[in-house]
């Protein structure tokens, strides 16, 4: 345990480095709680998994959201961090508009550079790619930007999901499933 204490502190030095309007952070600090709850050093490979995301990604991630439990659906990460649309509702018309910029602008901008990463040429292929160029294909003239915010958010609320519930990360999930219904189904 005093080793991982260790690696602690010299994550949060270098993530000190590279975001200098870094607030005080106790979680890095001190150890997991309970046996149940994930290292450190653990969690960090375990959101890694994740093609795009590297160590300062995960990193800001972490230390951003601080607890796993602060949010009581995984979509409220993309809430919190601002890649949600605003809302201006009258009557019928529900216009898209630009998305709301709450939240930490750091981990927002980390988001918004992993989700160009998985959405170029040189990104793994996962269903979070498929979705994405789909979305930037019938997005009209600014799709690709659009496409980019919108993978930015399911990231967001991904790499959530993989901190709560621990499971290992399957790139190609949603298109294995339908592949399996399909020889079923014949």
């Amino acid at each position: 345990m005093a080793q991982d204490n260790v690696n602690r502190r010299d994550v949060t030095s270098c993530y000190v480095l590279f975001r200098p309007t870094f607030v005080n952070c106790p979680l890095i600090l001190q150890p997991p709680v309970n046996s149940s709850s994930l290292s450190f050093l653990t969690l960090r490979a375990l959101l890694q998994q994740v093609g795009g995301v590297g160590p300062l990604i995960a990193l800001t991630f972490i230390l951003t959201i601080e607890d796993k439990n602060r949010f009581q659906k995984s979509r409220d990460v993309g809430c919190y961090v601002g890649l949600r649309p605003r809302r201006s509702d009258s009557g019928q018309s529900q216009p898209q508009l630009r998305i709301t910029k709450e939240g930490d602008p750091y981990l927002r901008t980390m988001l918004v550079q992993g989700a160009q990463y998985i959405i170029s040429r040189r990104g793994p292929d996962t269903d979070l790619k498929r979705w994405g160029l789909h979305l930037a294909k019938h997005g009209g003239k600014r799709g690709k930007k659009k496409a980019v915010v919108a993978v930015a958010r399911k990231l967001g609320i991904l790499l959530h999901r993989l901190w709560v519930t621990g499971e290992v990360y399957e790139p190609l999930r949603n298109h294995n499933a339908r592949q399996e219904q399909t020889k079923v189904a014949a």
